[in-house]
């Protein structure tokens, strides 16, 4: 048995003939992305596809059952606009690791604290989708063991909504600072209050770092660019103690928390596209700046760019910035879905 595609990439919206012949076959059935009855030879033309999708057929005859696939892959077009759209808690499935990550990025430029301790900011935008319990959507931390020091959680934050009160069940949320001391999770904005999560609506979110010289360090998350009013803004002031060492593993993950076999599943739920991430502390105009742009827009994000991907995919997360930092799906076999506009 035969079956081909006459044209197996795509780019979003186009079509292709799938063929396919078979002897001695009494009956053919098609199953995955088309379904049914077939003649034992034939053609089939797919509708415009805006997704990878699998053809399968499998014929019965006097010498069995042979089944055969041929996989149609499909790429954005060229200047989509164009993200990872990640699963939510109890997706199928449910132990699966989607996550992309550079790891060791202490050893490229990207330590926790920035190059020379010079400070780190990141810039993302975010479509937050529906789910109950913990939310992520990074961390610079360790990969794989979350209470690795003694006991207790080190070097590690993230910028991400939080279950209001705590919880797996919990379907109100609040965005926080995790991380910044042991186990701890911020909440309060510069005014005091909680800023609540709106689901389905797209946040340009940015998170800057500045190493002090008492040995502190002072985190400071844009909830809601370009707002930079005090109820967008949380600020969290590290002890001088936390983040001394690196842990055993360091990483920088996207998506699902690393620590996801042994503590507890985090999923971002949602879409991710617009990724800046540069290792020095960007000031808040350029900060502004850079995360109202799709390029390089400011002397000092030009000087100290690390990675940039603004329109991702899921078989095109690379470094586009000239910075050469690739990440890597932590299971190629378990990636985020392609989401375009």
């Amino acid at each position: 048995m035969t079956l081909t595609a006459a044209n197996s990439n795509l780019t979003s919206g186009g079509t292709t003939t799938i063929s396919w012949s078979s002897t001695q076959a009494n009956s053919c059935t098609a199953s995955g992305a088309w379904n049914g009855a077939l003649a034992s030879s034939g053609t089939f033309q797919t509708p415009p596809l805006s997704a990878t999708s699998t053809y399968t057929i499998s014929c019965t005859g006097t010498g069995g059952t042979v089944m055969q696939s041929v996989t149609v892959v499909v790429a954005a077009a060229s200047g989509a606009i164009t993200g990872l759209n990640f699963p939510s808690n109890n997706d199928a499935p449910t132990n699966a690791f989607v996550a992309f990550q550079f790891l060791n990025p202490q050893n490229n430029g990207l330590p926790m604290w920035g190059a020379g301790n010079g400070g780190v900011t990141y810039i993302w935008k975010y479509k937050p989708r529906q789910q109950a319990g913990y939310y992520v959507t990074f961390w610079w931390s360790n990969n794989g063991t979350f209470e690795w020091n003694a006991g207790k959680p080190d070097s590690y934050y993230g910028a991400h909504p939080y279950p209001r009160g705590g919880g797996t069940s919990t379907t109100t949320h609040d965005w926080e600072i995790g991380g910044l001391d042991y186990g701890s999770d911020f909440i309060a904005t510069m005014t005091g209050g909680s800023k609540p999560v709106l689901k389905d609506r797209w946040y340009t979110q940015a998170l800057r770092i500045t190493v002090n010289s008492d040995g502190t360090k002072t985190a400071r998350f844009y909830i809601d660019l370009p707002s930079t009013a005090a109820g967008d803004v949380i600020q969290v002031t590290s002890p001088a103690y936390f983040g001394t060492k690196n842990p055993p593993a360091p990483a920088l993950t996207f998506g699902d928390s690393p620590w996801y076999a042994n503590y507890q599943h985090e999923r971002l739920s949602g879409v991710l596209r617009g990724i800046k991430i540069f290792n020095k502390v960007l000031s808040e105009a350029d900060t502004m700046a850079e995360a109202a742009a799709d390029r390089l827009v400011t002397a000092q994000g030009s000087a100290n760019v690390w990675y940039m991907n603004i329109n991702p995919t899921p078989s095109d997360i690379s470094d586009k910035s000239g910075a050469g930092h690739h990440p890597v799906w932590a299971n190629p076999n378990n990636k985020a879905s392609l989401w375009t506009e």
